[in-house]
C-alpha cells in the first residue's frame, strides 16, 4: 500500500516504497523511505514520508 502523501508528490528522480513501521527519535510511525534512481545520488535511500503520528513502540506502530 502506498502511503497518501508520498502518492501526491510523485518524483522522476525516484520513487517511494510501500508504506511501513519507521524509527526516529520520537517514536515510530507509519511512513515510506525514498530511493533516488537517477543523478548525483542515485542508490541513496532516505525517509521519504511520514503517514502518521508517533506511537511508543514498534507493535503499537504495526497494530495501526
Amino acid at each position: 500500500m502506498k502511503g497518501k502523501i508520498a502518492s501526491r508528490y510523485p518524483s522522476p528522480d525516484g520513487h517511494y516504497s510501500e508504506l511501513k513501521v519507521c524509527s526516529s527519535n520520537a517514536g515510530y510511525y507509519l511512513g515510506t523511505d525514498f530511493t533516488h534512481t537517477r543523478g548525483d545520488f542515485e542508490g541513496l535511500v532516505e525517509p521519504g514520508s511520514q503517514e502518521s503520528g508517533y506511537f511508543p513502540t514498534e507493535e503499537a506502530a504495526e497494530a495501526a
